[in-house]
């Protein structure tokens, strides 16, 4: 057993060189280099980014929103009657309906069992 474990050892001894050469191991050089910053656009509004806008560029935006804000307001206005039905009256039940007695029994359950799925239809003896 002794004898198979060096001849893997001296396999990868011969091999190692290549491997490096060709990327599948890492050297101590590759993990010093800088790694490439890597932007994602979605993740730009979470990031604190290094550009500082002026204290007045600020107020002025704060400002320019709180107009918008207030413009809005205006034409929405909160808890407005609307003309007609409701739409919601449209899909629902009364409750208090009872079904015909013609129609009550109707399809209790015979279809049921052959619904099932993988269910063989068995006759009756």
């Amino acid at each position: 057993m002794d004898g198979k474990r060096h001849k893997h050892i001296d396999i990868y001894k011969s091999l190692e060189p290549k491997m490096k050469e060709m990327g599948f191991i890492k050297t101590g050089l590759d993990m010093d280099k800088p790694k490439p910053k890597i932007e994602i656009p979605a993740l730009a509004g979470a990031k604190k980014e290094d550009k500082k806008i002026s204290r007045e560029t600020a107020i002025q935006a704060i400002e320019a929103k709180l107009k918008l804000m207030k413009e809005s307001e205006e034409e929405f206005e909160l808890n407005k009657p609307l003309e007609g039905s409701p739409i919601i009256q449209l899909y629902q039940k009364v409750e208090n309906q009872k079904p015909s007695t013609s129609t009550r029994y109707h399809s209790r359950g015979r279809c049921y069992h052959h619904n099932k799925p993988y269910s063989r239809h068995k006759p009756r003896r």
